[in-house]
């Protein structure tokens, strides 16, 4: 079976034997913004809920979550902006676990901060972005917020 580009498989051995027995062109991608909430409490979920793209189904605009359709490794990324004199702790979150964190704020501008965090997925395990701390998010045209994710490698 190839690509969804079109091509063959490529790898080692086992890879190629792996794809020629499952399908290499499952595609799972997402792309979320617009935060329901500014003000984010410590622990709460941030939940976009402009889903701009969505191949595989994998992302719940109602409560932020992002579920695996399909086990393999992805690639995650988070973006948060802030006005001046405020700031935003966030994680990338694996199944409570947190496996990127990040911060920006406390200064005198407009500040966005972004993060990414690859993930060995199990179907139906979950991730979400959320706040490490009590946070104050902002979003305009210049300045998206957003959670985005893709399957790298099934």
């Amino acid at each position: 079976m190839g690509t969804m580009l079109g091509g063959g498989c490529i790898g080692n051995d086992q890879e190629q034997i792996e794809c020629n027995i499952k399908p290499c062109d499952t595609v799972v991608l997402f792309y979320a913004h617009g935060p329901k909430a500014m003000s984010i409490s410590f622990a709460e979920t941030i939940v976009y809920g402009s889903l701009t793209i969505d191949y595989g189904g994998g992302y719940n605009s109602a409560n932020g979550v992002f579920t695996a359709p399909h086990e393999g490794l992805y690639l995650f990324t988070s973006q948060v902006c802030i006005q001046p004199g405020h700031y935003a702790y966030t994680g990338i979150t694996k199944e409570g676990v947190v496996f990127q964190a990040s911060l920006v704020g406390l200064n005198n501008d407009y500040t966005c901060s972004s993060m990414q965090a690859a993930i060995n997925m199990r179907v139906g395990e979950k991730v979400w972005v959320h706040a490490t701390n009590s946070s104050k998010i902002y979003e305009s045209r210049e300045s998206k917020c957003s959670f985005s994710g893709m399957l790298i490698k099934p």
